[in-house]
């Protein structure tokens, strides 16, 4: 029912008039008066669970006495408790017996109608002051020029606030006058001796009907401070938490330890005083064990109490230990054979490991020769590759190299086998090729080569002549020929 009315509720529009005189109403900041009465004034008048005696005084004021006659009399007759002197509440017009007894006679119903003794009194003339001021007490600044008889910060606390802060408390006031949500049964409620609960009734009602509205709440009664601070004080728990959680998300324990102590150690400053020995002695085991892919250490007692008194706001995570190394390029300090098997140990440490360095070339061909298909990234194979090419690239790829090939994946080591093996098959098939085509070469010259040729000009076999050429001092000269 709740959602129906309010449906047809918020499909009107607001009118103001003085009495009977019809005149433009705006809606005001401070104002939770439903938006949407111009078309269907008596709207705030059709159901006893919406019954405010703020809200009637309120349509008085905008519309005079014509909504009232199609009221429903359920909805308008309790108004007679302002009528009566004995009542706990001054609802700001003058009290009037005899009123209230008419109202609450057998004939109630007919007060509502022209001529009748209620419709008579709003058609008389608007709310006197005092009833304007007792309204705007419980519903804020909805009277226009009138507004100066309410003084808001008397009752209300005036900001902007959090819907939901709103929402909670108009819930809890209707909860303490034996209503369920934001709907208040009239007739519990003014059994109620409490004038402070039947005013903040007033105010949760007419917050209840704007609610769907979208409403910014921007004044609540003083009374729900509590209610209100007890809200605002659980939304930052949870606001706390969730940052918490956001920062600590995927997280262990010994994760966000080293975190607070990592930072601790880098820090100028930190809030809950340095870091305990035992707590960076526990980090280097930590970042061993996590080297090693081990169970993280036992958490010093120094160190967990330390990390306890750590605000929120100054925690920061940490480098994980091995992703920061795998982050390096080469050792921190030094480039001879040690520092590189350091370096390349504390890299491949979490993995089952051979030392190849004897057949290094081996490894390399291997590494260098295949690209690694079909493997995963952190697995050890991608984590030696990676460590091996940065030992070929660095100046003292001879030493670097060797350091690593000690720290060679075990199950890599067939790999290189098995390579080393088909390259020398291939090696030794291609020797065989080149030999065969060498043959098949030399074959085809010989087949094509032209037969030898005999000299027709020279048949006898080569003779030697020699002719006297004069005689010298030293004896007779001859010159000689050769056939």
């Amino acid at each position: 029912m709740l959602r129906t009315f309010l449906t047809a509720l918020f499909s009107l529009t607001f009118l103001t008039a003085a009495n009977a005189e019809a005149q433009t109403w705006n809606s005001y900041k401070n104002c939770i008066a439903p938006t949407a009465m111009g078309n269907e004034p008596q709207a705030l008048l059709q159901d006893p669970y919406f019954f405010t005696r703020s809200g009637i005084i309120l349509t008085w004021y905008i519309h005079g006495a014509a909504p009232f006659a199609s009221a429903n009399p359920e909805a308008v007759l309790p108004f007679a408790d302002c009528f009566d002197p004995d009542f706990v509440l001054d609802c700001g017009i003058p009290r009037d017996a005899a009123m209230a007894a008419t109202l609450r006679g057998p004939n109630g119903a007919a007060a509502l109608q022209p001529g009748g003794a209620l419709y008579s009194y709003f058609e008389a003339g608007p709310p006197p002051p005092a009833a304007i001021k007792y309204a705007g007490q419980n519903i804020g600044t909805c009277f226009g020029d009138d507004n100066v008889y309410i003084n808001l910060e008397d009752d209300f606390y005036v900001s902007e606030f959090d819907q939901e802060a709103c929402t909670n408390l108009a819930n809890e006031m209707s909860i303490k006058t034996n209503g369920q949500g934001l709907k208040i049964d009239a007739t519990k409620l003014n059994q109620s001796a409490d004038p402070a609960l039947l005013r903040q009734a007033d105010w949760a009602i007419m917050y209840g009907m704007t609610f769907f509205e979208s409403y910014n709440c921007t004044f609540y009664p003083k009374s729900g401070e509590k209610t209100v601070y007890n809200y605002y004080q659980s939304k930052l728990a949870n606001e706390r938490q969730a940052a918490r959680d956001a920062k600590f998300a995927g997280l262990n324990g010994c994760e966000i330890a080293y975190g607070y102590v990592y930072n601790g150690i880098n820090a100028d400053y930190v809030p809950a005083g340095r870091v305990p020995d035992e707590g960076i002695g526990w980090a280097l085991d930590y970042e061993k064990a996590n080297l090693n892919n081990e169970e993280c250490p036992v958490m010093p007692q120094a160190l967990s109490d330390w990390v306890m008194k750590q605000p929120l706001e100054s925690f920061q995570p940490a480098p994980d230990p091995y992703t920061a190394l795998r982050r390096r390029t080469r050792p921190t300090f030094g480039n001879d054979h040690a520092a590189w098997t350091d370096f390349a140990e504390a890299w491949m440490e979490r993995y089952d490991l051979v030392n190849a360095s004897n057949r290094c070339q081996d490894v390399k061909d291997y590494v260098f020769g295949t690209n690694g298909d079909n493997m995963s990234a952190d697995s050890a194979e991608a984590a030696f590759r990676r460590l091996l090419y940065l030992a070929e690239k660095s100046p003292e790829r001879q030493v670097a190299t060797s350091a690593v090939c000690a720290f060679t994946p075990d199950y890599v080591w067939p790999k290189v086998q098995q390579y080393r093996a088909r390259q020398s098959a291939d090696r030794a098939a291609a020797e065989r090729q080149r030999r065969i085509n060498e043959q098949r070469t030399q074959q085809s010259r010989d087949r094509w080569a032209p037969p030898a040729q005999k000299n027709f000009l020279w048949t006898n076999a080569p003779t030697t002549r020699c002719y006297a050429a004069g005689d010298t001092k030293y004896g007779s000269n001859q010159v000689c020929f050769t056939n």
